[in-house]
Order: structure tokens, then C-alpha cells, then sequence
């Protein structure tokens, strides 16, 4: 995905939605107020869950993930 652009992705009966940024990003009041450490090697990733049927909305989901560096 791309830093900072919005992505998407298809399950189904669902759209994943999500999104990735550095925390460097993040104003810093809205940081503190959640918070969300600001940093340079910190991201934050926003993941929105949406169900396709015809009252599409968000869901609740369990979302669960690993990190690495561009080295593995």
C-alpha cells in the first residue's frame, strides 16, 4: 500500500478499507488525546470494516496483523 492513501480490499461480503501513515503525521493534539506516540519509526494503520449488502455500513471486527522492516 501506499503511505498515507486510502486502500481497499474485497472478502466477500465485505470491503476491507484501510490506511497507513507515520505518527509524524498526526497533529499533535490529536496524538496526546489518544494516546499515540509521534514519531518517525512509528506508523499507524486505520482498517474499517464494511458489510456490501444493501444497508452497507461498518462492522465490528477483530483485525489481527504482523509488522516488519523492508528487511523482513
Amino acid at each position: 500500500p501506499q503511505h498515507g492513501r486510502g486502500q481497499s480490499q474485497d472478502f466477500g461480503d465485505y470491503v476491507v478499507h484501510y490506511s497507513a501513515i507515520s505518527t509524524q503525521q498526526l497533529p499533535a493534539d490529536a496524538a496526546a488525546q489518544y494516546g499515540i506516540a509521534r514519531a518517525a519509526d512509528r506508523g499507524l494503520l486505520n482498517v474499517a470494516v464494511e458489510a456490501k449488502h444493501a444497508d452497507a455500513a461498518m462492522v465490528r471486527a477483530t483485525v489481527s496483523g504482523t509488522v516488519s522492516d523492508l528487511t523482513g
